[in-house]
């Protein structure tokens, strides 16, 4: 046992030195998470023992309600409607779990409490159970579309989409930054993020300076809608780079949630694709990175590791 944690922490280290991602060629989640309707936009834990989506399957509230599913090893079990704390008559959609797993962000066009169009919403979440449904108010929330909110580790900044008045294309990517517990005037991230088509924040590390991203913007795109990322110095971001195949693919792929990356680029990801071989419309998939294993126990985790 001795022998085993210590050669883990070697690998563990050698995390730091790992370079860019190569991912393998992705595997659908199957039934029964994934149905013939849409299920899309995974979110996960940090735990990896459950995982929030958006699904439009029946049985839900509305045209498209936020589930969960729980992990029992390494099979998801049958999706749990998440209810009328969250769930509403209209669209609940793009869930994002902040790291802390103590938060749940959505977007929802619910009439009641609402500003705008589609608003940014959240609730508290304990041990996977979500509490009562919060609009996050003015500011942030216009009378226009405010969508696929994603939050910083420590909770203090925020990135969304919105259509709002001055933005560049179809929807820019924002981010608003607490200050003596308001979130501050929003502020568009700029033509080197932004594009003349439409933008959505999907995922920020956890030292936030990479930030992934959907986008139908053409040139060095594979599909419709593929998944970039912009990697930040100082207090400029970088030229998007398209995250590549084979996770982007001539279809659209939406959503990123990652496990065991260390708050990088890595690990084991997650996204929704309508690529061909799915089950429904948008079904998730999953890949692993070429150079990640596993190590036993389980308590142990899962790693990133450099083998050149």
């Amino acid at each position: 046992m001795t022998r085993t944690i210590f050669m883990a922490w070697i690998v563990c280290f050698a995390l730091v030195l790992a370079g860019g991602a190569v991912w393998l060629a992705p595997n659908n989640l199957g039934t029964p998470v994934n149905t013939t309707a849409n299920d899309a936009h995974p979110t996960i834990a940090n735990s990896g023992t459950y995982m929030f989506f958006e699904s439009n399957r029946p049985g839900g509230s509305g045209a498209h309600d936020l589930w969960i599913t729980d992990a029992n090893g390494i099979i998801w079990q049958p999706p749990i409607n998440l209810g009328t704390n969250v769930n509403t008559a209209a669209e609940e959609f793009a869930p994002f779990l902040n790291p802390d797993n103590s938060k749940l962000y959505w977007t929802s066009n619910s009439s009641a409490g609402s500003f705008g169009g589609y608003d940014v919403w959240w609730c508290p979440v304990s041990g996977g159970s979500p509490g009562v449904r919060v609009n996050i108010g003015a500011g942030i929330n216009t009378i226009y579309n405010d969508i696929s909110p994603i939050i910083s580790a420590d909770g203090q900044t925020l990135y969304f989409a919105s259509d709002r008045p001055g933005t560049l294309g179809g929807y820019d990517i924002y981010v608003s930054v607490q200050s003596g517990g308001s979130w501050q005037t929003p502020q568009n991230l700029g033509s080197s993020v932004n594009s003349n088509s439409a933008e959505e924040p999907m995922w920020l590390s956890a030292d936030e300076n990479t930030l992934i991203f959907n986008s139908n913007r053409p040139g060095g795109s594979y599909g419709l809608n593929d998944l970039w990322y912009t990697v930040k110095s100082g207090l400029t971001w970088g030229t998007p780079v398209n995250l590549g195949q084979p996770i982007n693919t001539n279809g659209e792929e939406r959503g990123a949630t990652f496990h065991c990356n260390a708050g990088s680029i890595g690990g084991q990801i997650w996204f929704s694709s309508n690529r061909a071989g799915g089950i429904g419309a948008y079904d998730m998939w999953t890949s692993i990175e070429s150079n990640f294993i596993t190590v036993e126990p389980k308590s142990l985790g899962c790693i990133r590791a450099n083998f050149h």
